[in-house]
């Protein structure tokens, strides 16, 4: 499905047509057998030109949430306001492929983040000629991130900034919070680790200050990670039921605090509690002007 970034009609680019391909030439495609096995391999020349033709493409994926592949393709539209054409391709393990005929839409989606669809964030990353979908994983996402009731006087560009780096890599200090628009919370855009522990406090001036994560919607809070939820921790599978029998918890999975991997996990992250981490999301209030004529209240005579 081919889509505009804007209403004007054009002409389509040579990239998008079906017979655009990268030349074949003698010698390109070699096939063979390996332990009677057949095999076909490519020259690193003809791999280069297939690669070449994909440079201006990304990878994409909802974070936590299930899109389908035209409600994608309208949200990107919306969304980027992109200058040329782009094609939606979908993939395995809801992994999507976005491709633009122009550098400048490329970069916009990769740099003007975060991105957030239906209150989640929607990653986007380089596409790669190794990544497979169905095993792949998406272990960075940029996000925004929240300081609640820090001090209007220290809204200092240095000040953010190193306060994003205390949480993560810092990428931009947003506008409201940059001139002052907003002052129940200091927002930050940064780049998180989903497979490391998220941090839930930081402290600024000998006193703990609150992080707060938009757009992750799965964080466990056993360990403050993004690449599970609470239900499908280990611990929370290994809790004991009451009045059932015990069970303890083996050595092959983690105790809270205990490093894993090489990375040490919070200790005052603990089950019910942490949840204040994540922004949350607002009962969606329905349009009662749009509501069929037999809701209306009937009018007294």
């Amino acid at each position: 499905m081919l889509t505009r970034g804007r209403s004007e009609e054009k002409d389509l680019p040579e990239w998008i047509e079906e017979e655009d391909e990268a030349e074949v030439e003698p010698g390109d495609i070699i096939v063979g057998s390996v332990d009677r096995i057949p095999s076909l391999d490519l020259s690193p020349t003809f791999q280069q030109r297939l690669e070449k033709r994909w440079e201006k493409a990304v990878f994409v994926k909802l974070l936590g949430k299930n899109i389908s592949y035209r409600a994608l393709t309208s949200k990107i539209s919306s969304l980027w306001k992109l200058k040329g054409h782009f094609k939606v391709i979908d993939l395995e393990n809801k992994f999507f492929v976005v491709r633009f005929d122009k550098k400048e839409d490329y970069i916009h989606c990769l740099v003007r983040g975060p991105w957030s669809v239906f209150n989640s964030a929607l990653c986007v990353f380089p596409w790669r000629p190794d990544f497979c979908a169905s095993s792949g994983k998406v272990e960075k996402a940029m996000v925004w991130v929240r300081f609640p009731e820090l001090p209007l006087h220290t809204y200092h560009t240095s000040i953010l900034n190193t306060l994003g780096d205390l949480v993560s890599e810092s990428i931009r200090i947003d506008h409201a919070t940059r001139e002052y628009q907003r002052g129940r919370f200091a927002k930050i855009a940064v780049e998180v680790d989903l497979t490391k522990p998220l941090k839930e406090t930081i402290l600024f001036k000998g006193k703990a200050q609150k992080v707060i994560y938009e757009g992750i919607p799965t964080i466990c809070y056993n360990f403050g990670k993004a690449d599970h939820s609470m239900a499908m921790c280990p611990l929370s599978a290994l809790a004991p039921n009451p009045g059932g029998p015990s069970t303890s918890i083996p050595e092959t999975v983690p105790k809270k605090g205990s490093p894993v991997g090489g990375i040490a996990h919070s200790n005052n992250v603990c089950p019910g509690e942490g949840e204040w981490m994540t922004v949350p999301v607002r009962p969606h209030r329905p349009n009662h002007s749009k509501l069929p004529p037999h809701h209306a209240t009937p009018v007294r005579e």
